[in-house]
């Protein structure tokens, strides 16, 4: 094989991985932003829930620690003091 064609050869295979990386790095924008949004309705619902049935903020929980062995939910990624805190203001 010549010089030109491993120089194209080189090029088109690091061409392929940076279009990897951009596809990768799309689909975890896409995966955050789903994220976000899920947060978003989840907050809204729970200040929803708390000003209609006068529900303070502190008592907002999950059905994990209410049930530690039934389930896994909501996750390792869930962080409840975090969503405490934006439900709270």
């Amino acid at each position: 094989m010549g010089f030109l064609a491993q120089v194209i050869e080189l090029g088109i295979s690091i061409l392929l991985v940076i279009i990897i990386l951009v596809l990768v790095h799309l689909k975890a924008l896409h995966l955050i932003g789903g994220m976000l949004q899920q947060m978003k309705s989840l907050e809204g619902l729970c200040k929803y829930l708390m000003k209609r049935c006068g529900i303070p903020a502190d008592k907002v929980t999950t059905h994990k620690i209410l049930h530690r062995n039934h389930t896994k939910c909501p996750g390792k990624y869930f962080s409840l003091p975090s969503l405490i805190q934006r439900i709270s203001s």
